[in-house]
């Protein structure tokens, strides 16, 4: 479960902004081979171990991760790459 904590904006500039959601899928890229694989985050709400077991770093690909920022995917891409 993700626990979500609401940030105060030090002026209102944003505040009329919404931050869209894009789902991707398999069909968005014809032409393609595509694997799609869902993860669902650790009970501390990172990715990081679950990603490095449904990926193979030696292979030579383009890898498209759809997860909300803070769980852990940049820490995963800056120690295996």
């Amino acid at each position: 479960m993700l626990n979500f904590i609401k940030m105060e904006l030090p002026n209102g500039h944003f505040d009329d902004f919404s931050i869209e959601f894009k789902k991707i899928n398999p069909e968005d890229f014809d032409g393609f081979e595509v694997d799609k694989a869902e993860i669902s985050p650790n009970e501390d709400g990172y990715i990081k171990e679950e990603l490095h077991s449904k990926t193979n770093i030696g292979e030579k690909n383009t890898m498209v991760i759809n997860v909300g920022v803070g769980q852990g995917e940049n820490l995963f891409y800056y120690r295996n790459c």
